[in-house]
């Protein structure tokens, strides 16, 4: 789980670091800030979307909640 975000995290900031910035400077600055955000909304929501299932599973009871959280 770990590697998982660190494999989506690290690129998309080395991008937001480096890469945006010549960006913001050649677009116009709202339209070089936008670029700049699309990436990173998108990389703190599929890190969001991959920690919500691993919630639940770890508050449940149940015997299929308890197999998902070994075979995870």
């Amino acid at each position: 789980m770990i590697l998982t975000i660190f494999l989506i995290l690290v690129p998309v900031l080395l991008f937001a670091v480096s890469v945006s910035q010549r960006l913001v400077n050649e677009f116009q600055h709202h339209l070089g800030e936008l670029i700049r955000g699309i990436p990173l909304g998108f990389a703190f929501y599929v890190s969001i979307i991959l920690f919500i299932p691993r919630l639940f599973n770890v508050s449940s009871n149940s015997l299929l909640g308890r197999q998902c959280i070994l075979l995870c």
